[in-house]
């Protein structure tokens, strides 16, 4: 059983709120180093990703392991990366939380790529520590596409 914390305090909840949020950013900075999570620091053992590149669902922490590694790859080939994460809105609901931000990330040559992709991350505390058990990404929409007829 996984112990509920209390956060009918609002310095408890800010203190969350900034412990989710850093696992969110070590996460990616992780990423930019070119290092995978191999011994699931930062990822429960049950996780699911949609990936903004990736046509199918991503089940479980091996699953994750070699999606990482094929993406640490690519990212390789690429260029140098950089990006920016930017905080939309975390809730807390118990030992659960609910991160929804930005990325906007750049590839530089030789195969340079750039994109702004929403993302929500769904992140459970256990033991102490939070963990994601779900990512969804998704290029952010430009609008309506205009009808023509």
């Amino acid at each position: 059983m996984v112990a509920m914390t209390d956060l009918s305090n609002s310095n408890a909840k800010d203190a969350e709120k900034r412990a989710v949020e850093a696992v969110i950013r070590a996460n990616y900075n992780a990423f930019t180093t070119r290092v995978t999570d191999d011994g699931a620091e930062y990822a429960a053992e049950g996780v699911t990703i949609w990936d903004v590149f990736e046509p199918e669902l991503i089940i479980g922490i091996d699953a994750r392991k070699a999606f990482q590694r094929r993406d640490i790859d690519q990212s390789v080939a690429r260029g140098a990366l950089t990006f920016d994460v930017t905080i939309q809105l975390i809730t807390l609901h118990g030992d659960v939380a609910i991160s929804r931000h930005h990325v906007d990330f750049n590839y530089e040559p030789p195969n340079a790529v750039s994109g702004h992709v929403r993302v929500t991350q769904v992140l459970q505390k256990f033991d102490s520590q939070w963990k994601i058990i779900h990512t969804q990404e998704g290029v952010v929409p430009t609008g309506v596409p205009e009808i023509t007829q």
